[in-house]
């Protein structure tokens, strides 16, 4: 479940941008997902803060993921990831994980040095600790969001993202597609920039699937509303809250009455 959200909250961002420019310290965004009608988890992703890792300058990631629903029943899921990446292209420095997922247990750390061409997979629970050998820099599953963020993007845009995940690198190509103008149950009319890739890896299946996602188009590029379709159904998350945003994210007038715009700094109105 996990995986599923943050392959559809990895989404872009405006042009020649810093990354403190598409968001900041203290952002957290809440998502409801959904397993074709029925509830399955709420989400959150979150920019802590910057911090030093070994004399670099860093950002702390953080990401949880609680079952809701019929699927709390039949696969509770209470998750949390906590990601250190480089201030600077959001390089993996250390991913840890503490899940647990219907009836799997993992609680591992990811630690990658990607100049010395190693690292380590510590798996707690199974008191193992395995040695890496890299081949280059990558993010991990919560840097990556950040890193696409900070991206360029316009209608026509296609790049690739290396995630190093499972002790091992993944490539995926995300291609920006459409932008315009679309209603959203909760945030009302909103201009958008729509992206999507064949390329989502599912590693329990060793396939992929096929995901795409409506951002804000402007500077933060905001995720809205995301799909993946995979071998065992189709998820859709929905922003649920937007909490410490460079600016607001205006919700839907009570009324029915369209909100008031907000003048977006050197991009287009919210």
């Amino acid at each position: 479940m996990w995986r599923v959200a943050l392959a559809l909250v990895a989404a872009g961002s405006a042009g020649g941008l810093r990354a403190h420019d598409s968001f900041r310290a203290g952002e957290k965004l809440t998502f409801d997902a959904r397993w074709g009608v029925v509830p399955a988890a709420r989400l959150t992703l979150e920019a802590v803060g910057r911090a030093d890792h070994e004399g670099e300058a860093c950002w702390r990631f953080v990401g949880t993921a609680r079952s809701r629903g019929p699927v709390e029943v039949f696969y509770p899921v209470r998750s949390k990831l906590q990601s250190t990446a480089l201030e600077d292209g959001f390089q993996a420095r250390e991913y840890l994980e503490d899940r647990k997922e219907g009836s799997h247990r993992y609680h591992r750390l990811t630690v990658l040095d990607f100049d010395e061409g190693r690292g380590r997979w510590i798996n707690y629970g199974e008191k193992s600790d395995k040695k890496l050998k890299l081949s280059g820099p990558a993010c991990d599953l919560l840097s990556v969001c950040y890193r696409v963020r900070s991206q360029p993007w316009k209608v026509g845009d296609r790049r690739e993202f290396r995630i190093f995940a499972d002790g091992k690198y993944h490539e995926v190509v995300i291609e920006a597609e459409w932008r315009g103008q679309r209603e959203f149950p909760v945030w009302g009319e909103q201009a958008v920039i729509k992206i999507s890739s064949d390329e989502v890896f599912e590693p329990a299946k060793n396939s992929k699937g096929r995901m795409e996602a409506y951002l804000t188009d402007d500077m933060r590029h905001v995720p809205l509303l995301g799909r993946l379709k995979v071998s065992w159904g189709t998820v859709e998350i929905v922003l649920a809250e937007a909490e410490g945003l460079a600016w607001p994210l205006e919700r839907r007038a009570e009324s029915g009455r369209r909100p008031v715009r907000h003048a977006a700094p050197g991009g287009a109105s919210d």
